[in-house]
């Protein structure tokens, strides 16, 4: 059993050592994040840069070298911040030609269940989306003017036409709205936030209109059973768009169509109000937690994911919260809820 304890490996590690067992190469990936090693550490022996791998005082890199056999070390004990973990230990001599031993490729594998190696991969996964938000906002620009351009047209040639004109209005405002959150993001890297006191039931309605034709040509019955509720203080765009976040999953859960009901109540809670709003749909269902899949790079995962866990940050943000109910094949119910609005903030 291998009982060496070393530092924390906050990711998989591969390098090279010849029989002297100096550093030839090093394979770091995101040891180049936190300068664990520096870029003067090849030609010199391999523990003096990384922990050593030895058992009852014997270098096993050494051993595997000498022996010209690979060895697999499962159980290497890992002193995490999280305590004694293990990690796997891959030593396969590399042979020149002739088959004469000139050194080794070792392969260090972290333990996933420690949170600073977690922390870490979560972060670059988002410095990844980030990187691609910047690209798909640039993106967005010109396409957008195309569409609003479309609009006026529209609305300048069907004008007589009052459903159309009620779509031509609606289209015009979102698209004001986003060139406004685009300009800001690209001009200061974040959105300022600006707080509106407004009614969800008025978001809603908004929402249904403007998912009317996706609605009719899914043969979904969108229902609206919306009640009674106070205002709410919100940053109106970000929350429009939770909430559309919400409303376009739940139709892409019907294919073959069914029935979408989003519904709005009060209720008070700890002595404070707040209102709540419903969805519910009556498709796939959701297994998991599709959240946390939405934020991994697993194969299966889809943008569901991403789109669940801005919502449920948007609406966290607020002092509000996000619930899934719901079991997969039996349709989903997502319960969102804010604080009712205690005063302040500007009307719309």
């Amino acid at each position: 059993m291998v009982s060496q304890q070393t530092s924390c490996f906050p990711c998989s590690v591969t390098f090279e050592v010849d029989t002297a067992l100096r550093l030839q190469s090093l394979n770091r990936g995101m040891l180049d994040q936190i300068k664990f090693v520096s870029s003067d550490s090849l030609g010199v022996p391999y523990f003096e840069k990384l922990p050593r791998i030895e058992e009852d005082g014997i270098d096993l890199v050494e051993e595997a070298i000498r022996g010209g056999k690979i060895r697999v070390l499962n159980g290497f004990r890992v002193d995490c911040f999280l305590g004694t973990l293990e990690a796997e230990i891959v030593i396969e001599p590399l042979k020149d030609a002739a088959g004469t031993v000139m050194g080794a490729t070792v392969v260090l594998r972290a333990a996933p269940q420690c949170w600073p190696y977690a922390d870490l991969m979560q972060s670059q996964r988002l410095i990844n989306i980030g990187k691609s938000a910047i690209s798909l906002v640039h993106n967005f620009r010109n396409p957008l003017h195309s569409i609003k351009g479309a609009m006026f047209y529209l609305g300048n040639k069907y004008s007589s036409d009052p459903e159309v004109a009620e779509f031509t209005s609606l289209a015009d405002a979102e698209i004001e709205r986003m060139e406004s959150v685009i300009s800001g993001f690209l001009d200061n890297s974040s959105r300022k936030i600006l707080l509106v006191t407004t009614d969800l039931n008025g978001i809603v309605r908004k929402l249904e209109t403007l998912n009317t034709l996706r609605a009719k040509t899914t043969k979904i019955k969108f229902i609206s059973e919306l009640g009674p509720v106070p205002p709410v203080s919100i940053d109106y765009f970000e929350i429009e768009q939770a909430i559309a976040n919400i409303i376009s999953n739940a139709m892409e859960a019907m294919p073959n169509g069914g029935v979408l009901v989003a519904s709005t109540f009060s209720r008070r809670l700890s002595d404070k109000d707040y209102v709540f709003l419903e969805i519910s749909d009556s498709g796939t269902g959701m297994a998991g937690n599709p959240i946390d899949a939405g934020l991994r790079d697993d194969p299966g995962s889809s943008s569901r994911g991403y789109g669940l866990s801005i919502t449920a940050e948007a609406f966290r943000r607020h002092g509000g919260g996000f619930k899934i109910i719901g079991k997969q094949q039996l349709g989903s119910v997502v319960r969102l809820w804010l604080p009712a609005a205690e005063g302040g903030g500007k009307d719309e």
